[in-house]
């Protein structure tokens, strides 16, 4: 015999619930709290039974024509009894679900962060991160657009990739062939007009296969920088890079009087021909990093503190580019000499200033004598943020976390000009 229970708004009939496999379409009761699975459609009506296993109870709906409505059908009626309680955790706990992977699906949004929130949100569910992690996961990448293969199937980028996680717009340019994307934060970028002082820093490591380097600009903003513009590049020549810096000089206004960057020299040319009035210096921190890394490589650094002649070569070394470009011959002279009274290691690291700085890149370059911005820290604090944008997962999950980077940067910026 069937046990009729007619619908009642907000108080009673059947609701729709996405439960744990994404596909399946779970319903509730409003209470007792059980939760029924449809099988199928006939005949206008719809046939339920109950998800618990061993529960032997069948239902049956007169009228679904509202499938996404909050309360489904005018009638629904079960057949048996159930052999166990109406449990409202269970319902709880598919809602939570439910609504994280309904953000899981639909935003960039890191997952932890999903499950705290609606967590917040469903105080009454009792599902830990570990149960649900994996799922979200999984549906976050399922609900991914396809990973583009080569640079040609970039002509469309997915809308979700441009905006920021506010909505405002951050997707700023691409190239022609897909050969460059760029992306500028609205709040940031406004504020780079103004400024005098910019920073410019291409890194290698956190970038997606399809392309070759991140070019990042960053602007100062009271003792501290942000960035205000992300760049991905397939290339690192001056044809790659010179409709790059001309789009960021016209879309974001910029007149800079200082110009610092790390020494991709083909980058620090294309900026002296787009900003002929300002003064373009390399980056102090990117030249230490490099120096002291190789003192590490010749086993150096271990006498840096012990050994007073082979402290007094490699912090000569470290402050050569402090010297104007006319002294910068005789600083270098002053190293070989100190370095000839010491070990056959000191002598290597002078054919390295010698060779890849003095030689290569060139004292003019190379000097940042009487900048008032030489970076000693400025990118290293980003470097170790940019570390997270793992290129592991393809383009879209590089995106999503740039995404996340840049929202945070955003609110570092509101923060400090509030």
């Amino acid at each position: 015999m069937y046990t009729v229970y007619p619908v009642h708004p907000y108080s009673g009939g059947l609701q729709k619930i996405e439960g744990r496999r994404f596909s399946t379409l779970y319903f509730s009761r409003a209470a007792p709290e059980f939760v029924y699975t449809l099988h199928n459609t006939r005949n206008g009506k719809s046939y339920f039974s109950c998800t618990s296993r061993g529960c032997v109870v069948r239902g049956r709906c007169e009228d679904l024509d509202q499938v996404f409505g909050e309360d489904l059908g005018r009638g629904f009626v079960t057949k048996n009894h159930h052999n166990h309680i109406g449990d409202a955790s269970i319902v709880a706990n598919l809602r939570f679900s439910s609504a994280c992977k309904r953000r899981a699906a639909g935003e960039p949004t890191a997952i932890r962060r999903i499950y705290d929130e609606e967590k917040a949100r469903h105080p009454d569910a009792t599902l830990e991160y570990r149960a649900l992690e994996n799922a979200l996961y999984k549906t976050q990448r399922r609900t991914r657009p396809a990973q583009p293969t080569c640079l040609a199937d970039l002509r469309d980028l997915p809308s979700r990739y441009m905006s920021t996680l506010r909505g405002t717009p951050f997707f700023s340019r691409r190239s022609d062939a897909g050969q460059s994307l760029v992306f500028v934060s609205p709040d940031v970028g406004a504020h780079a007009r103004h400024c005098k002082v910019l920073f410019v820093d291409a890194s290698y490591r956190a970038v997606p296969g399809l392309f070759s380097c991140l070019v990042t600009l960053h602007v100062p903003v009271s003792s501290q920088t942000v960035p205000a513009a992300y760049c991905l590049l397939g290339g690192r020549t001056e044809q790659d890079l010179a409709p790059l810096v001309q789009h960021l000089k016209e879309t974001l206004a910029l007149a800079p009087a200082l110009l610092v960057c790390d020494f991709l020299l083909p980058l620090q040319r294309v900026l002296a021909r787009a900003f002929p009035q300002a003064r373009v210096t390399g980056s102090f921190f990117h030249y230490t990093q490099v120096v002291w890394k190789r003192t590490q490589v010749l086993g150096l650094a271990s006498l840096y503190h012990t050994d007073h002649l082979t402290g007094r070569v490699v912090r000569k070394a470290l402050a050569l580019p402090l010297l104007p470009p006319h002294m910068m011959a005789q600083g270098l002279s002053d190293v070989e000499e100190d370095a000839r009274e010491g070990i056959e290691e000191l002598g290597v690291l002078c054919d390295h200033l010698k060779v890849l700085w003095v030689g290569r890149v060139g004292p003019q370059e190379l000097s940042m004598s009487g900048a008032p911005e030489r970076t000693c820290s400025v990118f290293q604090d980003f470097h170790r943020e940019a570390s997270k944008l793992s290129p592991s997962g393809g383009l879209y999950p590089f995106l999503e976390r740039l995404q996340r980077l840049e929202d945070g940067y955003t609110a570092k910026f509101t923060a400090i000009t509030a």
